[in-house]
């Protein structure tokens, strides 16, 4: 679950920072982003919902609600992630993560990690 964060930032990195287009996810996409990297097992895809849950109350918890972290639209089945107003953070916590959990952070990228460069400026 702490992985999510990071694929997030992952599939906006990776789709050129492209707002309307990278800042969209499946829950589908995430659960099989989680399983291939081995870090989790199991997941079912009626267990796809806790997933952005959890996001759903961190996002609270951090009151990270102007603009909300994560929206879900439900007509297209996708979470609309707020980047780049969120990447600073996500990158912040992507650090984070990888000094505190190496062992699992590396088996996030066993083709090798994106370039993470040029973090786009928050906006207010």
């Amino acid at each position: 679950m702490r992985a999510l964060p990071i694929f997030i930032l992952e599939r906006w990195v990776l789709g050129e920072r492209e707002e309307g287009v990278a800042n969209r996810v499946s829950t589908k996409e995430l659960v099989e982003r989680l399983v291939k990297t081995g870090v989790v097992t199991g997941y079912r895809s009626h267990d796809r919902g806790a997933l952005l849950g959890s996001l759903t109350r961190m996002q609270r918890v951090r009151n990270l609600i102007a603009p909300p972290l994560i929206e879900f639209q439900a007509q297209a089945e996708v979470y609309w992630i707020n980047l780049p107003r969120y990447e600073p953070l996500l990158q912040r916590y992507r650090e984070w993560y990888r000094q505190r959990h190496p062992e699992d952070y590396g088996r996030l990228f066993p083709d090798g990690e994106p370039h993470w460069d040029a973090c786009s400026p928050a906006t207010s």
